[in-house]
């Protein structure tokens, strides 16, 4: 997703699973100008208004391992994992053969 142009139309289509490791160059600028927190929003915006109503209100979790987590100044052991979740609501529609 940090590379679409077109993200949202992903969300109608597919379940998606997104990573924040990326080549910065390629990357578009809305992805590049945030941090983890607006990166969190931003996916669930897409899932919010992407889906076409066919998957529940998104909701975010986080599941930063504690030795990732920054305390006191410590450098943290490993990355930040954060998971937007939303289940699908009604069954996607079938092509008629």
């Amino acid at each position: 997703m940090n590379y679409s142009t077109f993200p949202c139309s992903f969300f109608s289509e597919v379940a998606f699973v997104f990573s924040n490791r990326l080549f910065f160059s390629k990357a578009v600028a809305l992805w590049t100008g945030k941090d983890d927190l607006e990166h969190v929003y931003t996916v669930g915006s897409y899932v919010h208004y992407g889906a076409g109503g066919l998957l529940t209100p998104p909701e975010a979790v986080d599941l930063t391992p504690p030795s990732a987590r920054r305390r006191g100044g410590g450098k943290p052991q490993g990355d930040p994992l954060y998971a937007v979740v939303a289940t699908r609501t009604t069954a996607p529609p079938r092509s008629v053969s």
